[in-house]
């Protein structure tokens, strides 16, 4: 009777498989090329995170990686490895917020519709097409101690020249700033939603007599509390995989940038001793760590305000 059953079955799925074959023939590329750079490389990036795989054999298999990072005494990489999450979770704790007020006061500032208003946006807006290496290059160009065209601009004005990325305790205020050189993406955000503010809203208000920062606070905000919430997680997301440092800072003086996608990059590909393993399990630990903070975004987004949907 089973046998039966199953041959229905079997039957059924391969008259339906015949039936939609041109479907399947198209997402054929798709289901290829995600199982290939996608779910393999996951899969075997989790495997390889209990092995001390180094791209030629694997010995051993166990939890030793992870204990490994979460060893602080003096023979275990925690101390390191928590110095780089720290230093990431620092990176991203200034600048998102800065990001985030920087882009909404510029889209504040340029929503009005003036004479010239869309180039004025456009110009704020062509930064973000520079790929981030390039630009991290120009930056650093820029920047250079003592020759670096800033510098040479404040000598030209008798001021004296600033060590920027030359020196350990002026390298990270130096990349908060110029990280808000992209600002303009965020703006374009704003400004849709700000766009989406009902008129009728501020009409009232303004009849009621409300002042400039009680509508800020009052309607322009809550009704744009949906954008906030899609910028804070994209942001978060964004801000604990920074990478593109590496290319034209490497990890800093002093290992002051050595941010924790680095160190991934650096266990596995950097020096003689390519540790996979390991680079996997920190890897993992990493995308635990996002995982739970967007848990716990969505967990608390009941400030979120959606309309007349419910949440």
């Amino acid at each position: 009777m089973r046998a039966k059953k199953n041959d229905s079955r079997l039957g059924a799925f391969l008259r339906g498989a015949k039936k939609e074959y041109s479907n399947w023939l198209f997402m054929l590329p798709f289901i290829v090329g995600f199982s290939v750079f996608v779910a393999y490389p996951i899969i075997m990036s989790f495997v390889y995170s209990f092995t001390d795989f180094n791209a030629i054999r694997i010995k051993n298999y166990g939890f030793f990686n992870y204990e490994n990072i979460f060893d602080f005494s003096a023979y275990g990489m925690g101390n390191d490895i928590w110095k780089s999450f720290g230093l990431t979770a620092l990176y991203a704790v200034i600048s998102i917020p800065l990001n985030m007020f920087l882009s909404f006061t510029l889209a504040m500032a340029l929503r009005k519709a003036i004479p010239g208003i869309r180039g004025i946006r456009l110009l704020f807006y062509l930064p973000v097409l520079i790929p981030g290496i390039v630009m991290g290059q120009i930056w650093t160009d820029m920047l250079g101690h003592p020759e670096g065209l800033i510098n040479q601009w404040l000598g030209a004005i008798g001021l004296p020249a600033n060590t920027f990325f030359s020196s350990e305790k002026t390298q990270f205020a130096t990349l908060i700033a110029i990280s808000q050189w992209g600002i303009g993406g965020g703006m374009i955000v704003w400004l849709a939603a700000l766009e989406n503010v009902p008129k009728t809203l501020y009409e009232a208000a303004e009849m009621d007599g409300i002042t400039f920062f009680g509508k800020l606070f009052k309607i322009t905000l809550p009704m744009c509390t949906p954008i906030i919430f899609y910028n804070l997680i994209g942001s978060i997301i964004g801000a604990l995989q920074v990478f593109d440092t590496y290319a034209y800072l490497g990890t800093g003086q002093n290992n002051g940038l050595y941010f924790i996608s680095i160190r991934i990059y650096t266990t596995a590909f950097g020096g003689r001793v390519h540790d996979y393993g390991l680079a996997c399990a920190l890897a993992w630990v990493l995308f635990a760590v996002i995982a739970v903070l967007t848990g716990i975004m969505f967990k608390t987004s009941s400030w979120v305000f959606y309309g007349d949907s419910k949440q």
